[in-house]
């Protein structure tokens, strides 16, 4: 897998997925997930691997002005073509009869030749009405290949793991794909309130006024910021964390009782070897965090602790800073010998 995040960069989406699957498909430590995935597409007991199939597996093969299947698996014998498709729009209006022509002529003496067109449930019907209309107004007949439709959601379920690469794969579609994108009145009315933007911002404006008031104590790195993320590490000596906005979580909260962007978190990779573990663990939890499968230490932070309406001449930002203060020195304490 040397080369794997230089195969991947740039790639977003449709060809993002792709290659990541390409690479679950091609690895010999992912010959478990290769027989699940064989498993499922042919709806077959007989569970092997790529290799154990003789299978090669290239990405982008192509063909010319009939295309290129994002996937294109093939033995000897057998070879299928699969399209990985969320959103993309359909090609040209006669994408698979392009790539049912792609069988008959390239691959014309191999006696399995199948499509599987990869999508998720919601667009099924949609694909599957292109599909059907591309085939009547082509007249393409199908013969002996084989059309089948292949959904994401399934191949999540069989591939659910704490593997890494396998893990964030299925993390990447679910948030970005399978999550509802239908907006509900209450949604849009939300969002058309200017009160919700501006809400946002502030969050975004206080995380520095917060990082200032921290690194007097604390070396404070720079700040990070993505689409799920702005905030900054915290280096406390015997442990690392990390503050501010964390959207993942803010999407699905650890803690039901408390809806927030904001959380302080700490992963076992950032405590050092000085730190005794068990006792650290039990006792993260007396001060508030809660262990995540993904993002193992987390403390969520209730905006309540921004509310102005109190006598107080303490700005908002500053009494969080002054709760993130002392939960810092706890986290401390808890990781001394």
């Amino acid at each position: 897998m040397k080369d794997f995040f230089v195969s991947i960069e740039g790639l977003s989406s449709e060809n993002l997925t792709t290659e990541i699957l390409a690479q679950i498909l091609i690895s010999r430590e992912f010959a478990a997930y290769q027989r699940l995935f064989f498993s499922h597409i042919f709806q077959e007991n007989c569970l092997k691997s790529t290799e154990e199939y003789g299978y090669e597996v290239t990405t982008q093969m192509d063909f010319k002005e009939l295309g290129r299947p994002d996937l294109v698996i093939y033995n000897t014998n057998s070879v299928f073509l699969i399209e990985n498709k969320f959103y993309a729009p359909y090609s040209n209006e006669n994408q698979i009869s392009r790539y049912i022509e792609i069988l008959n002529t390239h691959f014309s003496n191999y006696s399995r030749k199948e499509i599987f067109l990869l999508t998720i449930k919601r667009r099924l019907n949609h694909y599957e009405e292109k599909i059907s209309k591309d085939l009547i107004l082509s007249n393409t007949k199908v013969g002996t290949v084989k059309l089948n439709y292949l959904l994401w959601d399934d191949i999540l379920k069989i591939f659910a793991s704490t593997n890494f690469v396998v893990n964030n794969l299925a993390y990447f579609i679910q948030t970005r794909f399978l999550t509802s994108i239908e907006l509900d009145p209450k949604e849009i009315e939300m969002l058309n309130n200017n009160n919700y933007p501006q809400a946002l911002n502030k969050i975004f404006n206080l995380i520095p006024l917060i990082k200032d008031i921290i690194l007097k104590s604390y070396t404070v790195q720079r700040t990070s910021q993505s689409y799920n993320y702005y905030g900054f590490y915290i280096e406390q000596g015997l442990v690392k964390s990390w503050f501010g906005y964390f959207f993942p979580l803010w999407l699905t909260p650890i803690d039901v009782n408390v809806c927030t962007p904001l959380h302080l978190q700490i992963r076992e990779e950032w405590i050092t070897n000085g730190v005794d573990l068990t006792k650290f663990n039990n006792e993260l939890s007396t001060i508030g965090f809660v262990k995540h499968n993904d993002f193992h230490w987390v403390k969520p932070y209730d905006l309540k602790l921004l509310s102005s309406k109190d006598s107080s001449s303490e700005l908002n930002y500053e009494k969080l800073a002054q709760v993130l203060m002392n939960d810092l020195e706890k986290v401390q304490n808890v990781a001394r010998p």
